[in-house]
């Protein structure tokens, strides 16, 4: 341990505030720090270190260890080497010497995780395969495991993964971990399959907790100008809102991905008309990924009525706007979340298990469709249910997130237990 008095906490596998969805987890978890640990000095290792520094400009932050140094054929052909070779360093313990093979800007993150207390892999559902960043993810444990004495993963939502290579590489990266917390059920049966029997005392160190986007508090933008957003959308008073959000996902795993694609579209089609002659909707499509934007424009093509937002906007403003929504049915989970947290309706798109998983926790399953067999008679019969009675809906949806929040809050408590039994003498 440190004989510094001033506790050092790092933060890595931070991926951006581009996604409304993880700094909105990026928040949760910076608000829960600082209380548990108001003097500790806080520093982050981010994908893009740059727009960091721009958002969030009182933390230190540093270039993660094996990015590609360009987007050329040669970048990546350096990075896939110093990927090999920074997975020998780990397996041989002498990760400190990665820096003589790092570009310069990355030099400081292998410092960072060098004189940290505390390193901890920030929240988000980044341990699944749906692409192959996963491993760099991994790789970005086990560097940080070598490096620094207490490594803690906060609430992930972890697989599926399904290749050998993947599930072992997994496997011994999770268990080298010192506490492991999962968002989910389903993410805790896949760790408790991954470690087999064999690591079943491994699991002690696994616990379910709820995901810190359902205790999210950022600053609360005025009504005023929550109104004035409303407006310069066209759906501000008296036009009630159906509030969407798309994902422009790619169907992997699927035999025909172009067919799946097409079919989740068509099923907003028919879903937009249904509320737009049924109820009076203002459909509005809501931004929480700038990568989503392709498809909500496309929709918009096909159902000129329908409103895309496309402003760059807080996430704290993003959630209040999606509150103001008479319903709302999302595919981006945490936008999902924005709607719950202020009692609206939801139905949710399942594109990966965390929906499926925290909905579950929330008792609110029989709201999920799946992405891969959406149609527009599933959207319109949820959205004709959670309308004809959207008072007492709302209130139902509101007693499920308060009683989520009730059971599910062990990463905070455990916070406090780790201060007091292991770094109270820093503060």
């Amino acid at each position: 341990m440190s004989d510094r008095k001033k506790m050092k906490i790092a933060l890595f596998n931070v991926y951006g505030h581009h996604n409304s969805g993880d700094a909105m987890l990026m928040l949760a978890l910076l608000s829960m720090l600082k209380k548990t640990f108001p003097n500790a000095t806080i520093e982050g290792i981010a994908f893009d270190p740059i727009s960091e520094r721009k958002w969030m400009p009182e933390i230190v932050w540093h270039e993660r260890i094996c990015n590609a140094v360009s987007k050329t054929i040669f970048g990546r052909i350096r990075q896939s080497i110093t990927l090999v070779l920074a997975l020998f360093a780990t397996k041989l313990n002498i990760v400190h010497k990665l820096s003589s093979i790092l570009p310069e800007l990355q030099h400081t993150a292998i410092q960072c995780l060098q004189s940290c207390d505390l390193a901890i892999s920030v929240p988000g559902g980044y341990l699944e395969d749906s692409n192959s960043s996963y491993i760099l993810n991994l790789l970005q444990m086990r560097i940080a495991r070598a490096l620094c004495p207490y490594v803690l993963l906060a609430p992930q939502s972890i697989g599926p993964v399904r290749s050998k290579l993947g599930r072992r590489l997994l496997r011994k990266t999770l268990l080298s971990m010192d506490r492991i917390f999962v968002r989910e059920h389903s993410s805790y049966a896949f760790v408790a399959e991954l470690f087999g029997e064999r690591n079943k005392a491994a699991l002690e160190a696994v616990s379910s907790s709820g995901d810190l986007a359902f205790w999210f508090e950022g600053d609360e933008p005025s009504e005023i100008e929550i109104a004035a957003s409303l407006q310069r959308l066209d759906a501000g008073p008296p036009h009630k809102i159906l509030g969407c959000t798309l994902v422009n996902w790619n169907f992997p795993h699927l035999a025909n991905a172009e067919a799946a694609r097409n079919n989740y579209i068509e099923a907003f089609c028919i879903l937009v008309d249904h509320a737009a002659q049924n109820y009076g909707y203002k459909v509005v499509i809501f931004n929480q990924v700038d990568g989503d934007l392709p498809i909500s424009r496309r929709l918009k093509q096909l159902r000129p009525s329908v409103i895309v937002d496309d402003e760059e906007r807080s996430t704290a403003l993003l959630a209040k706007l999606i509150g103001k929504s008479d319903i709302f049915i999302g595919t981006r989970f945490h936008s999902c979340v924005f709607a719950l947290n202020s009692g609206v309706p939801t139905c949710v798109i399942s594109y990966l298990p965390k929906s499926d998983g925290i909905m579950h926790d929330l008792g609110l399953s029989e709201h999920v469709i799946d992405i891969n067999k959406v149609t527009g008679k599933d959207l319109i019969a949820h959205l004709d249910y959670l309308a004809t009675d959207r008072a007492g809906q709302s209130k139902r949806f509101e007693a499920a997130v308060e009683r989520y929040r009730r059971e599910h809050n062990r990463f905070i408590s455990f916070l406090d237990q780790l201060r007091d039994e292991r770094f109270n003498h820093h503060q």
